[in-house]
């Protein structure tokens, strides 16, 4: 429904009041409008739609009434001039969740400073090409910074992300580059691809210890960047996740985070991470070359879990016994089963070794979980290691087909 401007414009043709008893305002219907400087969103409107004022060239503030609580896509995009706002209290969202949503204030030039209200759930690219903000404030946190909320805003000097906040999106901060200080919150979790990619003023960084993962070029081309602490709870460093770090000279981590051959590309420490890359891949090659023997006794260790691949654990040994099916002398391709005993490798801690349906659990050594089927001296050993199983991909079966054992592992949560 549109509003006409006769209905809409005060005495002062500079100031456009909306009209009363109206609890929305339609999609388009003052963008583009030139000559208006200011906004006043009479009481008792909930909702503006997609690009209400979108693209007012002189629009300079606005006043939003307490009853509203929703701001779609594009509401003021492209008000270059606009350079004040009040958001309510009772404001539940900004803008849209799409991958594509234009922002609510995208392009916004002219905008120094917002403050988000608590509890109000906040859209793509909302602040995107916002360059001239400098301060945003936030009360309660929402549970995540959406897909290049803040990006290319280069004039944002600082930030605090609020407790509450788990994930940070893609792009979040992309091109920031004056940004020097950013804290985060302890409640942080995930932080998604180039979420700081570009930030070339930025320093330093805490990454919180409730952090567990962070994807690709997340800090790639900060160029400033100087030291980082890599939390325990993170497991790998992505590809190019520092790359183009030009400063980066100290990084701190657990000896059993894993990275990658480009994970510090292009920065003072790619010569040394290399070089414990390839001590890592020849310490591997050592112990897949190792050749398989009978175990001494001092050699024998208690089963542990074990991780495999990436992001697979062994949890349990499942022990199988049964017969071939006809037809095939594939054991895993027509094996029919009588018996399946699973075993946590939690229950057979200290236990070893161990016997069931004529496996033999030896030992784990080096993270390799050792086994044999029968006792006889010259019983073959199978092993699951780090990157996999060595035979028959996580089972192994005995040369009759009648026993089986198999790694039982589960994912783990990314």
């Amino acid at each position: 429904m549109d509003i006409q401007d006769k209905n809409a414009r005060g005495a002062d043709e500079k100031v456009l009041v909306t009209p009363e008893g109206k609890t929305w305002i339609d999609t388009d219907t003052y963008r583009g409008r030139s000559g208006i400087e200011r906004v006043v969103v009479s009481p008792g409107v909930t909702q503006i739609f997609d690009h209400a004022f979108a693209f007012c060239p002189d629009l300079k503030s606005v006043t939003l009434p307490e009853s509203l609580v929703s701001l779609d896509i594009g509401v003021f995009e492209g008000c270059s001039r606009l350079e004040e706002i009040v958001l309510p209290e009772g404001l539940h969202q900004i803008g849209g969740m799409r991958f594509d949503d234009t922002g609510a204030f995208e392009g916004c030039v002219s905008l120094k400073r917002i403050s988000i209200p608590a509890g109000t759930k906040i859209g793509s690219h909302t602040l995107r090409s916002c360059t001239a903000l400098e301060e945003v404030i936030f009360g309660d946190g929402p549970k995540e910074l959406p897909h290049a909320v803040f990006e290319s805003c280069t004039s944002l000097k600082s930030i605090v992300i609020p407790e509450g906040v788990k994930e940070i999106a893609r792009e979040a901060f992309l091109g920031c580059t004056s940004l020097e200080h950013v804290v985060l919150p302890e409640s942080l979790t995930e932080i998604y691809s180039e979420a700081f990619s570009g930030c070339t003023s930025l320093e330093h960084v805490v990454l919180p210890e409730s952090l567990t993962w962070f994807a690709s070029e997340v800090f790639s081309g900060c160029t400033s960047l100087k030291s980082i602490v890599i939390p325990e709870g993170v497991e790998r460093i992505p590809d190019r996740a520092f790359s183009g770090c030009m400063a980066l000279c100290e990084v701190t981590m657990s000896e059993s985070t894993k990275f990658g051959e480009q994970s510090f590309e292009d920065t003072p420490l790619q010569a040394r991470m290399l070089k414990k890359v390839e001590e890592r891949r020849a310490a591997y090659r050592a112990i897949k070359e190792r050749p398989r023997r009978r175990l001494a006794p001092e050699e024998i260790y208690a089963l542990k879990t074990v991780l495999i691949e990436n992001d697979l654990l062994i949890t349990a040994l499942k022990f199988s016994r049964g017969y071939r099916g006809l037809g095939g002398s594939n054991p895993s391709s027509d094996w029919i089963r009588e018996v399946d005993e699973q075993i946590p490798l939690s229950d057979l801690a200290g236990k070893a070794p161990y016997t069931q349906f004529g496996w033999y659990v030896r030992a784990v050594v080096d993270d390799i979980v050792y086994l044999t089927y029968g006792l006889e001296e010259d019983a073959a050993i199978h092993s699951f290691d780090e990157d996999g199983c060595y035979w028959q991909g996580l089972s192994a079966y005995d040369t009759e087909g009648s026993t089986s054992i198999r790694a039982v592992y589960e994912r783990v949560d990314r």
